[in-house]
């Protein structure tokens, strides 16, 4: 996925991607309401809980971001850890719900063409140019908590 300044993107792709606050809260807030997980494939590799999801509008059951994310699971509680294999919570829902402080630490911005996306849950709502973000979830104290590759669905 070829990367790409982030003044190169459409102005609400922009909007939504660019920032460094977890993208629960801001596909929230620019939907005016809450978001669920449908969570397409799950496993677990080397401590790390590994998903792949669609993030939908509780009202009206509408796709607002494919991702796919590696979670620290030893940085949360086993409580925590619990309501994350669920996959009933966003993560970002979670890091508020329980008052964990972090920083959101994008890495890179991409574009995808929607060919790219073929092979993917996202396929059927990729048309034209798709635009993501690879971004890292730590503590304030710097350890990792989450590394999520984060496409919106082409408007």
């Amino acid at each position: 996925m070829p990367t790409i300044s982030p003044d190169a993107m459409p102005d609400r792709d922009r909007q939504l991607l660019v920032h460094t606050r977890d993208m629960t809260s801001t596909l929230a807030n620019f939907y005016r309401g809450d978001l669920r997980v449908e969570v397409l494939q799950v496993s677990q590799s080397h401590g790390l809980y590994l998903r792949e999801v669609f993030l939908r509008t509780l009202a009206e059951d509408r796709i607002v971001e494919y991702g796919v994310m590696a979670v620290a699971l030893d940085q949360f509680t086993t409580a925590q850890q619990a309501i994350i294999r669920t996959g009933r919570t966003p993560l970002g829902a979670l890091l508020h719900q329980a008052e964990i402080p972090f920083k959101s630490s994008p890495l890179q911005y991409f574009t995808s063409p929607a060919a790219k996306l073929a092979s993917t849950p996202l396929a059927p709502y990729a048309r034209g140019a798709c635009y993501g973000r690879i971004n890292q979830l730590s503590k304030s104290t710097g350890e990792p908590l989450a590394w999520i590759v984060e496409i919106l669905p082409c408007p």
